[in-house]
């Protein structure tokens, strides 16, 4: 029977708005056609052939950009269909998961959810073993499918893989030895908190919506790799989160599966009730991070903390409101405080870089910043001595803009920097031209080996001007180093952390100079023991 694409289209929208496994879907939902065929259809929507109406499903992440992580909501979401039986595939399509990869891995980290709600997978690991003993015992593959309710071509790569796995561990003198156990290594979840036992069903059922809470637990409030990894107030965390979750869950269960001290547990408890003695710290803490626009790793929040004005507090004796005392203060609590408040600073994405190279039309300058050793240096001893500059690209969703920057590698000031549609002579040109009034005479400017760095209009501004050209090597980006360097903080920072499209060139220029003067004369950096440039500057000028 041919199916039309809109009936595939409607029959892949029940289907993921059921939240069941395809064999569950078809033969509880009506009008469904047989497990064969939705997963024809759903090989369908895979390769883009297919596109079935965008579902309002709890968990689906919308608008969520390239750099973002999960929602936590969406990964909850993924468990839960997990441990229902769905298949990590189509757990990706129906809460709109870029691919299945991020599901498996949510899956191994907390260990394997087979039979939490009383369902089995059919590739569970009970399944598996149960297969591999059946066969061993003389059952063929067909009557092993029907007794599990798996297919055929499922059930015989379980048998192949059991084999070698044997074959594998068969040691010692004579060939003889011991096999691994049938079925595979158990994962994580299973190490820790057991199967489900046998017998009752109610209990069973009741057991399986603890543990099913107790992942979500660790999942949605820890962010743990799994139980194994987390101390005694984290397992305490989690255990009255899970019983907050499951009505039916008991103080037994929880000290059972993540095997705490009763003692331990209530002795974590009244810990956790008494007052927090960071909580002033709290607040300078998530005040220095939102003050940088999230921004600042935990490193550089410490060093904001010491930065204030009048005689330093120890945190313990912060005052509640005191938002000017410097803190003394180790970079460990710092941290910790960050993972606990949930405060990570923007995660680099790289991009495709911008580049003019035109190959070699004439002759190459030396590398100045180059050592014999092959090293860099970067560095020099006053302002205006040695600068860098290159060109980088922001692509705003149709609209591109580009950065020419030039970047002092005394202190990593940006001298000067210009913005256009185009890379071409007049945007680096330009920029070199609006920083001349701060570059000494014989100054060197480094470059890539860029064309726009060898047009007659760049080399009349260095020539006019007493400047040295330096240039890079060929397919070296390391030996420009300190200008790509820039780049990356720019776009991890102020870049990445948005989405573009749509923006308009002038209001996105007016944000790139506001993060540029702010990365001038507000950003404290390491290099320059935990100053602003600005303040380094105005420190070297009045110590002259």
């Amino acid at each position: 029977m041919a199916y039309g694409k809109e009936y595939k289209e409607e029959v892949l929208s029940r289907f993921h708005a059921s939240g069941m496994s395809m064999r569950a879907a078809c033969s509880s939902l009506e009008g469904f056609p047989c497990a064969a065929t939705l997963s024809a259809f759903a090989r369908e929507e895979g390769a883009g052939l297919l596109r079935p109406p965008a579902l309002a499903v709890p968990g689906r992440c919308e608008g969520r950009r390239a750099w973002e992580p999960y929602p936590l909501g969406t990964k909850r979401e993924a468990m839960r269909l997990l441990a229902g039986g769905m298949e990590p595939r189509f757990v990706a399509g129906r809460l709109g998961i870029a691919s299945a990869a991020p599901v498996r891995l949510w899956a191994s980290r907390l260990g394997r959810l087979d039979g939490l709600d009383g369902r089995s997978r059919p590739d569970g690991e009970r399944e598996r073993g149960e297969a591999v003993t059946m066969f061993a015992r003389g059952s063929s593959v067909s009557e092993i499918a029907g007794r599990i309710g798996a297919d055929r071509r499922t059930v015989r790569p379980w048998l192949d893989k059991a084999s070698v796995e044997r074959k594998r561990a068969t040691k010692g003198k004579g060939g003889e030895g011991v096999a691994k156990e049938e079925g595979g290594e158990r994962g994580e979840w299973s190490r820790a908190w057991g199967d489900l036992p046998e017998g009752d069903p109610v209990e069973r059922a009741r057991l399986a919506e603890v543990r099913l809470a107790e992942a979500l637990a660790v999942l949605d409030v820890l962010k743990a790799p799994g139980p194994g990894s987390l101390s005694n107030s984290e397992k305490r965390r989690a255990g009255e989160r899970a019983r907050a979750m499951a009505a039916r869950a008991r103080v037994d269960d929880v000290l059972r599966d993540f095997r705490i001290a009763r003692s331990t547990y209530f002795s974590q408890a009244a810990m956790a009730a008494r007052p927090d003695r960071h909580a002033a710290l709290r607040a300078r803490v998530r005040a220095a991070f939102e003050g940088s626009k999230g921004r600042y790793g935990s490193l550089s929040v410490w060093a904001a903390l010491r930065r204030g004005e009048g005689a330093p507090v120890r945190a313990r004796d912060l005052a509640p409101g005191d938002m000017e005392a410097p803190v003394v203060v180790s970079e460990k609590v710092v941290r910790r405080i960050m993972r606990e408040e949930g405060l990570v600073p923007v995660q680099v994405k790289e991009r495709r870089r911008h580049s003019s190279y035109a190959g070699e039309t004439d002759e190459r300058p030396a590398n100045l910043p180059l050592r014999e050793d092959g090293t860099h240096g970067f560095r020099a001893d006053a302002p205006g001595r040695l600068v860098v500059t290159d060109v980088t690209e922001f692509d705003l969703g149709g609209l591109k803009v580009y950065l020419s920057p030039i970047i002092d590698c005394f202190d990593g000031c940006p001298v000067a920097w210009r913005t256009s549609t185009r890379p071409d002579d007049e945007l680096t040109a330009g920029s070199l031209e609006d920083a001349l009034g701060r570059l000494e005479e014989g100054c060197a400017v480094h470059t890539d080996g860029g064309g726009n760095y060898r047009s007659a209009r760049w080399k009349g501004v260095c020539e006019a001007n007493g400047l040295v050209r330096s240039m890079s090597r060929k397919a070296k980006s390391p030996d420009n180093a300190r200008a790509e360097g820039f780049f990356g903080t720019l776009k991890q920072e102020f870049f990445y952390a948005r989405d573009w499209k749509g923006t308009t060139k002038g209001s996105f220029v007016r944000a790139l100079d506001e993060y540029i003067v702010w990365y001038r004369d507000e950003k404290i950096k390491r290099s320059l023991g935990w100053k602003t440039i600005a303040a380094h500057r105005a420190a070297l000028a009045a110590a002259a």
